[in-house]
């Protein structure tokens, strides 16, 4: 985007942030995460692009799974623990795992035989279902799922309407669970429980990039380029020589803001860099606090639990972290485990399945002495 001022000077800017926002559809009949259902990958895009919300959002990835999904009274239900494994695959539970923790929703899809029985529960990507509007009473029926929301028009893409989990008593072919926790006034997504600090992440790669443009530009701000003779020049051959420099500059090594000055005189094109003297200041500055903003947004006890080391002074003591380490389980991480098991045994009751599932922890060792009285089977990646 660029704009102009009575003195001949050029600002052109280049980069421009849209968050997107809630669309209904009331013709179609469904909603969606923003524009094309992008608001999803906006998420996505911040747990990638920034290096301290990877760090926590993995780390509680993989607190949640831990070593994976147990039945601790399978000894006495031995075909029900199988009936599981053979409905609910473990790579399903992590994708699944993964939504919930990352995006605050997570989608499962529930398919049936012809009997009513289950077939499979697989998990879907939440980028692919968007919610049908709701009913007079504020009930959600059904979903629509089309593998690319942003081209639903092509036949391949054509939106599917399936049901809603439990809308039917007797049951449909396929069903769509959705998880997510209570918000007041988000009946159809929940924001991500970080949500105030996806603006700290965003922060966090835009440092990143612009300090390895800064560097591959000279550790220069910008430029001011002043073209001499230029006032005989039409409004059409300044907007071309604009968008020359422009092409030449965005998405290059040299890529920045830079102003055109079409001034009078002989004098030759000159190019002038704009210089701040404390930038690493403002530099160090920002990465703390988009850091701090980050940890405070997560709930995170101790940042050293994640490999951060935090310029507050977080103690490293083994006690300490051992106590940080329970405060994380249990003012965040079991909260999440219990809601997707509340999920599962939801969908596995409609099959007659009432195993008491839980998670195994990352703390437990490998080996167990089984005994009569304590004896589980696991769904894990240890088996």
């Amino acid at each position: 985007m660029s704009s102009k001022d009575k003195t001949g000077l050029t600002l052109i800017q280049l980069n421009n942030y849209v968050k997107p926002k809630l669309e209904e559809n009331k013709s179609k009949g469904w909603v969606l995460n923003g524009a094309k259902n992008s608001y999803f990958k906006y998420v996505n895009d911040r747990f990638i692009g920034s290096p301290t919300n990877s760090a926590i959002l993995n780390g509680y990835k993989s607190w949640v799974y831990g070593k994976g999904l147990i039945a601790t009274d399978s000894a006495h239900k031995l075909g029900q623990f199988a009936r599981l494994k053979s409905i609910l695959k473990k790579q399903d539970v992590k994708n699944f795992i993964s939504d919930y923790v990352i995006q605050n929703n997570a989608y499962l899809q529930v398919i049936r035989n012809k009997d009513g029985t289950l077939s499979s529960v697989e998990h879907i990507a939440v980028d692919k279902i968007a919610p049908e509007l709701e009913d007079a009473e504020g009930n959600i029926n059904a979903y629509y799922f089309s593998n690319d929301w942003a081209n639903h028009f092509k036949p391949e893409n054509a939106p599917v309407r399936i049901d809603a989990f439990g809308v039917n008593k007797k049951h449909s072919a396929i069903e769509i669970y959705h998880l997510k926790p209570y918000q007041m006034g988000r009946n159809y997504f929940a924001l991500p429980s970080y949500q105030a600090g996806l603006q700290y992440a965003e922060l966090e790669e835009e440092i990143s990039n612009y300090s390895i443009s800064h560097i591959k530009n000279g550790l220069s701000f910008g430029y001011i380029i002043d073209i001499p003779n230029s006032y005989n020049l039409t409004e059409e051959q300044k907007d071309k020589i604009e968008k020359n420099i422009q092409k030449k500059l965005t998405g290059s090594s040299r890529a920045g803001t830079f102003m055109l000055n079409f001034a009078d005189g002989s004098e030759p094109i000159t190019v002038t860099a704009l210089e701040v003297n404390d930038a690493h200041k403002q530099w160090e500055f920002l990465s703390e606090e988009t850091k701090t903003k980050l940890i405070t947004a997560h709930e995170v006890v101790s940042p050293m639990l994640f490999g951060i080391k935090d310029a507050n002074g977080f103690s490293s003591n083994a006690d300490e972290m051992n106590v940080a380490e329970k405060q994380t389980l249990e003012r965040v991480i079991t909260p999440k485990q219990e809601s997707i098991l509340d999920c599962f045994e939801e969908i596995l009751l409609t099959d007659g399945v009432t195993l008491n599932l839980e998670f195994k922890s990352l703390n437990e060792p490998k080996k167990e002495v089984k005994t009569e009285l304590n004896t589980h089977v696991c769904l894990s990646d240890e088996n």
